[in-house]
């Protein structure tokens, strides 16, 4: 039974594109990261600062998760995550 949960929560996961918006916010918070940590030392900015970029870069992971499982990121624009149909297929690409 508990391999029905997952397998219906990754399901979910999946039709509302949470792992691609979670993607993007890995690969734009290390980008961000790198600009920090090489711009502050330069302009004589404590390496405190650095400590909290990464904690915000944490404590934003759960704010990323939310947006990501109600919206949808597309070409168009970001979009509501229409609801599931009983029946419904998603595209998976």
């Amino acid at each position: 039974m508990d391999r029905g949960i997952h397998k219906g929560i990754i399901h979910e996961l999946r039709r509302r594109r949470v792992f691609n918006t979670v993607a993007l916010y890995i690969v734009g918070a290390w980008v961000a990261l790198q600009v920090v940590e090489l711009a502050l030392p330069g302009l004589n900015i404590s390496d405190f600062a650095i400590r909290h970029a990464w904690i915000a870069v944490f404590l934003l992971f759960p704010l990323v998760l939310i947006i990501g499982w109600r919206y949808d990121i597309t070409k168009h624009g970001i979009v509501r995550t229409p609801p599931a149909d009983a029946g419904d297929q998603f595209d998976q690409s």
